[in-house]
């Protein structure tokens, strides 16, 4: 069987739009959908929902950053502005075209469902977390720390997507070399999907795991969002995760702080995860009538 590094490498080298195939999440994209066709809708409410989807949320801020839709030529790393900016109409279209892709996919069995589930709850942690953390301790915009988070992790959705087709490839943790060369693969994704150059960098120095003295970064933003989240992803530990590291971020929050900011984290995600239960329903009159 051929080492994992070198499965691993292959893949890097072979990303491209057309390899982009992974699964979303497609409860959330038909509650997309669904909350979209309401006419009083807010704004808000849509952001939230499109965050819980990374590859719905980096695709549409592509494409709000497009000629297209930027006239004016700013631009935009934050999921609620591309909001604004699309119209709702385009993102129904984009969520819908994800759930048909989705249908049209072998579902994911076993160890490998799990893995995915997990990776899903982590990152909706992280993004809760990264835009109250951007809020309260560093400073940065709450909605493009909310879209790096979401964006932080795409090599691993990327790695379960393929871990059916190449046997072994999800055997264990990552060691520190196949590590690298998920981050590689993570940063060719961020590349081809046109994500915004000012959150790859604050993804990049997340990876480094060097937070600020006084944290004010995007990375360190994200670094305190991993350190505060309670869900671990399953194929690694977040970045810059030696005693060293959080003890500087111990040093970062007070305790009522980081108290205050994990139950507001997860008062957000319980919405979010009652708003993907409702759609299930949905999901499943939906698949009935294909049936037919």
């Amino acid at each position: 069987m051929m080492p994992r590094t070198a499965i691993l490498t292959q893949l890097a080298a072979r990303t491209s739009e057309q390899d982009l195939a992974f699964s979303p999440n497609i409860h959330v994209a038909l509650k997309i959908r669904t909350a979209l066709a309401d006419p009083e809708c807010h704004v808000e409410e849509a952001a939230h929902l499109v965050q819980a989807e990374p590859l719905l949320a980096a695709r549409m801020v592509a494409m709000a950053n497009s000629l297209a839709y930027n006239r004016s030529g700013r631009e935009i790393a934050d999921v609620r502005t591309a909001v604004s900016r699309l119209g709702y109409q385009v993102i129904r279209n984009l969520a819908m075209a994800l759930v048909v892709r989705q249908m049209a996919q072998a579902p994911t069995q076993g160890p490998v469902r799990d893995q995915a589930a997990r990776l899903w709850e982590y990152t909706l942690h992280m993004t809760a977390l990264a835009r109250l953390v951007a809020r309260e301790v560093t400073g940065q915009d709450p909605e493009i720390a909310a879209f790096a988070a979401l964006m932080h992790d795409l090599g691993g959705f990327f790695l379960l997507s393929r871990a059916q087709e190449l046997p072994g490839l999800l055997d264990g943790a990552l060691n520190a070399e196949e590590l690298a060369v998920e981050i590689d693969l993570t940063r060719r994704l961020l590349s081809v999907m046109q994500v915004p150059a000012s959150v790859i960098t604050g993804i990049e120095d997340y990876w480094a795991g060097q937070l600020g003295t006084q944290p004010a970064s995007l990375g360190d933003t994200l670094l305190l969002a991993a350190h505060l989240a309670p869900v671990r992803p399953p194929l690694h530990e977040p970045a810059g995760s030696g005693s060293g590291l959080l003890a500087a971020i111990d040093g970062a929050m007070s305790d009522d702080t980081r108290q205050s900011l994990v139950e507001e984290a997860d008062e957000a995600v319980g919405r979010l995860r009652d708003m993907v239960a409702d759609a299930e329903e949905e999901l499943s009159s939906l698949l009935t009538v294909m049936q037919y």
